[in-house]
């Protein structure tokens, strides 16, 4: 039986932490074991998150970098990325990183949202209500509210 080392109780804790949105006592804890955690894209992605929670966006596009080094399948890391450039107002990293999470993982409601999100705001209104009719075909009904208010 392997050890339960005192990384992998941080780790745990960072998760509990991260799950109850304590974000910056979650970044404490993942900050302590990044040095264990060099090769985990997991791990960088939810950093990333928590950095983008508590609104450094260049520090959590630094960590989704990272998790996308490690497995650049990884379409959450992609779509995490690509809501950090929209936060920036760079709508087309933002487009260009949720057409491949999308590509990887074309089952994620979410990313339909996020990219309608981010071609409405660049202008193009076709493109983001299809991508919100997607979404809204996929099953997410918050997507329905969007189309009412922008796409009639």
């Amino acid at each position: 039986m392997l050890a339960i080392t005192q990384e992998d109780k941080d780790f745990e804790k960072a998760f509990n932490a991260y799950d109850k949105s304590d974000y910056k006592k979650a970044l404490g804890l993942f900050n302590k074991i990044e040095k264990s955690q060099s090769s985990n894209a997991e791990f960088f992605l939810f950093r990333g998150i928590c950095f983008s929670e508590t609104g450094n966006d260049v520090k959590a596009i630094d960590d989704y970098n990272m998790a996308i080094e490690i497995d650049n399948e990884y379409s959450e890391a992609y779509n995490q990325r690509g809501f950090s450039f929209f936060s920036q107002g760079n709508d087309s990293l933002a487009i260009k990183d949720f057409d491949r999470a999308i590509e990887l993982n074309p089952d994620m409601v979410e990313i339909y949202m996020n990219r309608g999100s981010a071609k409405y705001h660049g202008g193009d209104i076709t493109g983001a209500c299809e991508d919100w009719k997607n979404a809204k075909e996929k099953g997410l009904g918050m997507a329905e509210q969007l189309i009412e208010q922008l796409c009639n």
